[in-house]
């Protein structure tokens, strides 16, 4: 099984250190919550994708549906931070596609920069946050 708390826990460290760079320290700011979604949506979907890359090497595809991974890779697959399913899809090119939908439930293109994925970056969290005036 796959343990997420590590996941979680070193998420949670680096986005204390992203929230000062969203401005003055301040209790329970937009900003704060916003950059600790992001982070526990990322540290969710890279648990899960190692799962789908164990699952593959195991089982010489991928998987049908995430709830295949459960409970014999991981112990579940929750919902992302805003509440929603996260998203996979099986490519016809053996590949697939992980992501969530995220604050602004950007679902409706594969190929939306809007999504979070396991790629988001830091730079990409915080200039989202500064350009929905979260951080101020």
């Amino acid at each position: 099984m796959i343990q997420t708390n590590k996941i979680i826990f070193i998420a949670l460290i680096i986005s204390m250190s992203v929230i000062s760079a969203c401005g003055e320290k301040q209790e329970s700011t937009h900003c704060d919550v916003f950059a600790a979604q992001m982070f526990k949506a990322l540290a969710d979907l890279n648990s899960i994708e190692t799962g789908l890359k164990l699952y593959q090497l195991r089982n010489e595809s991928y998987p049908s549906s995430l709830q295949d991974l459960v409970p014999s890779i991981l112990q579940s697959i929750g919902d992302d931070p805003w509440g929603n399913a996260y998203q996979y899809q099986l490519g016809s090119n053996g590949k697939f596609i992980l992501f969530s939908t995220g604050h602004n439930l950007a679902n409706e293109d594969l190929t939306s920069t809007k999504r979070v994925t396991a790629e988001t970056d830091v730079a990409t969290i915080i200039q989202e946050a500064k350009s929905k005036n979260l951080c101020k």
